[in-house]
């Protein structure tokens, strides 16, 4: 199973996403799709009107099927997109526009 570098970050007051040497910017308006492509593979892709700006496949990590057995811990520390890339930036997208 290949890795690849993915990032999620804040820089100069703005969200940022980079996949190797591709980055977009996060803007209000956007919006994310998450597409499965096995148990664990899933494709993000960010558009805006209509538009494909952005697009990456990436692993998503096993451990919330283990951590989600135990209801009171994966309710108090932790939340599914802390174990899923594209997840963390569609909640962020969808909150307000992108704007947090």
């Amino acid at each position: 199973m290949r890795r690849r570098w993915l990032s999620f970050y804040e820089s100069d007051g703005r969200m940022w996403v980079r996949h190797l040497r591709q980055r977009l910017a996060l803007e209000p308006g956007m919006t994310a799709r998450i597409d499965d492509l096995g148990r664990l593979r899933r494709r993000l892709t960010i558009s805006a009107g209509g538009e494909v700006l952005w697009s990456c496949r990436y692993w998503r990590e096993p451990g919330w099927e283990r951590l989600s057995q135990y209801p009171l811990l994966a309710d108090t520390f932790v939340e599914e997109e802390d174990f899923d890339f594209g997840l963390r930036v569609s909640n962020y997208l969808a909150q307000a526009g992108g704007k947090s």
